[in-house]
């Protein structure tokens, strides 16, 4: 059973990580980053950090969104089991995609190669034939 923690309008799975419960807390709530940095006090900058995983979450600001949501602070803690599961996750759903998308454009070369073949395999026939009536 996944343990939910709900906060107002949130409702997050226990072992979302960090960054992913931040950004749920922030679209749920129609808060931009300018607008939450302002409304908690923090560093914009830092705040953009954090949402693209560059910086992690102290256990300070940890507490002032947990507030400010009105939310367990915990939430926003990083937990590493949860955290290398998340990011392998992550990294694997990335490399799907990647894998996916070259696939694709290999298979499109392919259709394009196929094409080309058959109607240059046509002219060649066309050019045989004027040449056998010549």
């Amino acid at each position: 059973m996944i343990a939910r923690i709900v906060s107002n309008r949130v409702e997050i799975a226990e072992g979302t990580h960090p960054v992913e419960a931040l950004k749920l807390c922030m679209t749920e709530n129609g808060h931009s980053q300018r607008q939450l940095a302002e409304l908690i006090g923090t560093d914009r900058g830092n705040l953009s950090k954090i949402l693209s995983m560059q910086l992690g979450i102290s256990k300070e600001l940890a507490a002032k969104l947990g507030t400010f949501y009105d939310i367990d602070p915990s939430v926003f803690i990083l937990n590493m089991d949860t955290s290398l599961h998340s990011a392998n996750k992550e990294s694997l759903l990335r490399q799907e995609k990647f894998l996916a998308k070259e696939l694709d454009t290999i298979e499109r070369s392919i259709r394009q190669a196929i094409y080309i073949k058959e109607n240059l395999e046509r002219d060649l026939q066309r050019v045989r034939k004027t040449l056998q009536d010549i």
